[in-house]
């Protein structure tokens, strides 16, 4: 599989995806890709993304629940994922803005269940 980055672009198997900010760093599965895109311009914290190999986006991270209780400062509170780190075939480890991570399923985006 083959994929070029083009600012906001990613082009898979001559594909043309476009997101709402830059891509920023594209990591390769079997058959499969996660992108994060650019957090510093980001205006939300779902900056991570599933494509197939004929360009489709499959998913889209689902908004981090902040622990901060705070409604005032909870709404002025995200943290889009600064990091994304292949940890093996079907998972990937997201770090955010304050350095907290996740582990997902890379063709889900789910949460794993794995330890």
């Amino acid at each position: 599989m083959s994929f070029k980055i083009f600012h906001k672009n990613l082009v898979v198997n001559c594909q043309m995806i476009a997101f709402p900010d830059q891509v920023m760093e594209v990591l390769e599965y079997d058959d499969f890709y996660v992108v994060m895109t650019d957090y510093h311009q980001s205006s939300t914290n779902e900056n991570v993304y599933g494509i197939d190999p004929n360009g489709f986006i499959l998913w889209q991270i689902s908004p981090f629940k902040s622990s901060i209780r705070n409604k005032e400062i909870e709404d002025l509170f995200f943290n889009p994922y600064t990091s994304i780190e292949k940890l093996n075939s079907q998972h990937v480890k997201l770090i955010d803005f304050n350095n907290r991570s996740i582990i997902i399923e890379a063709y889900s985006g789910c949460l794993s269940d794995d330890k």
